[in-house]
Formats: structure tokens, sequence, C-alpha cells
């Protein structure tokens, strides 16, 4: 079954299963700036189009959008979550060689 079609299931039960991952000031400003800027009607399409850019998953004759909504969906999500934290790491590097630890 494509990651596409699961998403929404899997984000309803993280949302239920964990909802103190998803409340606190961080949180509310970015939902702030997301229903501002009306990003946030997008939902996971901005996910699939990132991995989709990068050509991580391809299938046959489908478009790069196609061949990520086909993949699996462990596949798609552990994909995004190296990708966070590599991102998150390398911003820890930069704010230690910078002398700005938190």
């Amino acid at each position: 079954m494509g990651c596409f079609f699961l998403l929404g299931r899997t984000v309803r039960h993280i949302h239920e299963s964990y909802p103190q991952l998803f409340s606190g000031k961080g949180r509310a400003k970015y939902e702030g700036a997301a229903k501002a800027s009306g990003i946030n009607q997008y939902g996971w399409y901005l996910q699939l189009k990132a991995v989709a850019e990068k050509g991580v998953f391809t299938f046959g004759n489908y478009s790069p959008i196609k061949s990520v909504e086909k993949t699996n969906l462990y596949d798609f999500l552990t994909y995004i979550a190296a990708n966070a934290s590599e991102a998150l790491y390398q911003e820890k590097i930069r704010e230690y060689e910078t002398g700005r630890t938190r």
C-alpha cells in the first residue's frame, strides 16, 4: 500500500497517542505562521514534494510525486525523520562552532 494513503491515518494516530509532542509555545509559533501563510492547507504534500524533488524514490514510469506516493510508508517516514535529524545535527554543529550553544 502506498505511503500517501496511509499517511493521514498515521498522523492522526501519532497526534492522538502523543499529544505532548504537538503542544507548547514553539509549536504554536509554527502553527500560527503556517496558518497565516496558507501553507497548512497542503499538509503532507510539501513533504512528499520535497522527497520527490530529491529523487530518492523512483518507480518505473511514475512521476517523482507518484513514485513517492507509491513507496513504502515506513521507508518514507524513515527518510524524512533521518533528514530532519541530519538538519538538526548540522544546526547544532554551527551553533557549537560559533559559540552559541543552548
